[in-house]
């Protein structure tokens, strides 16, 4: 089974109000419903959050046993950050916005310098003004998913089941669940799958930065966060392989130079700055699109 979950302006308001007085993140109502969430990325993660929010019994399943902080550099708009915006820390004044801001790119005085292969600048992208109550976050992926994956176990106390595979889903006339690769079989009322079945110093002393090389079939960005202590970078390209899913699956710098040949030098410089062991091949593979997003029952 799948559910929605909706939120009013009365819940909203009601949250600046639980915030004041010290209780939990969470609906006065309890609904008595167990979601279980496949999947503990931000949509699984997001959707754990806003479930418990609606009074609902939450659990989620991962099949990963560890959780890094890996991953290039991810944006958040306008509409997703208002929705961080709008979650608290329980029993605190704090957004999760609060934490996500220390952690993000701030290109107001930089902007975003977009260049050829061969090290060209064609432009420089200009970054609006911020507006506090409307945030915009760029940073990096894992960092990210690492405040509000932290927010979901320690905050809201969500239990998040790392290191199980799911090996088969059912759904009946009253409820619906999961079997593990173990054997055990899990229920609930509904069941959520969000798994996805699926020269650089010169940067660094100029604080936050976004840079970006564009050649044939290829992509390359390169960042510098949180006022030049930390860099990341991502590098797309045509690649004929089909692989399992998998978020973490080795990389290896001498792959990447070959993609750079004939490229501005400055790139190969940047990332043979990279330790090698924190370096990921992320396979971005076509797949079939769900043939439906709700089951049959509903």
């Amino acid at each position: 089974m799948a559910g929605e979950a909706t939120l009013t302006n009365n819940d909203i308001d009601s949250d600046h109000q639980t915030q004041h007085n010290g209780s939990a993140e969470r609906s006065t109502t309890h609904t008595g419903i167990k979601v279980l969430i496949v999947g503990a990325a931000f949509g699984g993660l997001c959707a754990a959050i806003e479930c418990r929010r609606q009074g609902h019994d939450v659990e989620i399943y991962e099949s990963f046993k560890e959780l890094k902080v890996l991953g290039d550099i991810i944006s958040f708009g306008a509409n997703a950050s208002r929705t961080f915006r709008r979650w608290f820390i329980p029993g605190t004044a704090e957004r999760i916005s609060d934490r996500l801001d220390p952690l993000s790119i701030k290109l107001q005085s930089y902007g975003f310098n977009i260049h050829k292969y061969d090290g060209e600048l064609v432009m420089n992208q200009k970054s609006p003004p911020p507006d506090p109550e409307v945030p915009v976050f760029n940073g990096h992926r894992g960092e990210f998913h690492s405040v509000v994956y932290n927010y979901v176990r320690d905050d809201l106390h969500i239990p998040i089941h790392l290191g199980c595979r799911i090996s088969k889903y059912f759904e009946t006339e009253s409820g619906a669940g999961i079997f593990l690769d173990s054997g055990e079989k899990v229920t609930a009322d509904v069941v959520i799958g969000a798994d996805g079945d699926p020269e650089t110093r010169r940067f660094c002393e100029n604080g936050d930065t976004f840079n970006g090389w564009i050649g044939p079939d290829v992509r390359f960005l390169f960042s510098t966060i949180k006022n030049g202590s930390d860099c990341c970078w991502v590098l797309t390209h045509v690649d004929d392989a089909d692989i399992e899913e998998s978020w973490s699956f080795p990389g290896k710098l001498e792959d990447v130079y070959k993609v750079f040949e004939g490229w501005d030098q400055l790139c190969k410089r940047i990332v043979s700055k990279t330790p090698e062991d924190k370096l990921v091949d992320w396979k971005l593979v076509y797949r079939d699109p769900l043939p439906k997003w709700v089951s049959d029952g509903g």
